[in-house]
């Protein structure tokens, strides 16, 4: 059975996205109270303990909930500064034209992926489940996976970060790594990721092209 939905993860994955986060990280700190990031918690964010970092800096949950917001609503003031990797315009489109679904789940709004998409790439997507907490995702694919109707080896998630992997896995979706991401490739890989991509159009070519049950 091949792959008859595609669940993005979009900031890191589809969006370069990752250094405009990394270039407001000080002020978000600064702005919410806690530790400014060191280079050795960049380091662990992009290793084993990515998901771990809000609990490292201790960080409440109820906090997480304003820097999101917070973070979504300054990037929505600077748009005009965010661009999709190279390649993904052509992977949506190769994708949708081949008849596999794609959906989107982010923490990033709604509205703040639809701008950057644009209006024709937008409309290939046909379920998007935004503003996911940080600890929120697996509530989110789980919507996902109840609307689209598809057995979980027709399903694909792809992500770039720790948090993608531990919510994929948690309600038992196989997981595509991208290795130009937030995290350390190996590191997802080792975590329990099902294929690591090296580029966008190793994406389509697997979804495409090769059974469900294909693991690298």
């Amino acid at each position: 059975m091949k792959y008859r939905l595609v669940i993005f993860d979009f900031d890191g994955t589809l969006a370069d996205t990752v250094p405009w986060m990394l270039g407001v990280a000080d002020e978000i700190a600064d702005r919410h109270h806690f530790p400014r990031l060191t280079e050795a918690d960049l380091e662990a964010l992009r290793g084993p303990q990515g998901a771990s970092i809000p609990r490292l800096l201790k960080i409440p949950r109820w906090k997480l909930l304003l820097i999101a917001r917070d973070g979504r609503r300054m990037m929505a003031a600077k748009l005009d500064e965010i661009r999709l990797f190279p390649g993904s315009e052509d992977l949506l489109r190769q994708l949708s034209a081949g008849g596999t679904r794609i959906a989107i789940v982010s923490s990033n709004s709604e509205s703040n992926i639809r701008q950057i998409l644009g209006e024709e790439l937008s409309s290939l997507v046909e379920h998007y489940e935004c503003g996911a907490s940080f600890f929120g995702k697996s509530r989110k694919l789980r919507r996902v996976i109840k609307k689209c109707g598809l057995p979980a080896e027709a399903i694909l998630s792809v992500g770039d970060e720790m948090r993608d992997l531990t919510a994929t896995l948690d309600v038992g979706l196989p997981f595509g790594a991208v290795s130009w991401g937030l995290c350390h490739a190996h590191a997802l890989e080792t975590a329990g990721a099902t294929v690591v991509f090296e580029s966008l159009a190793q994406i389509g070519d697997l979804v495409l092209s090769a059974p469900a049950s294909v693991s690298h």
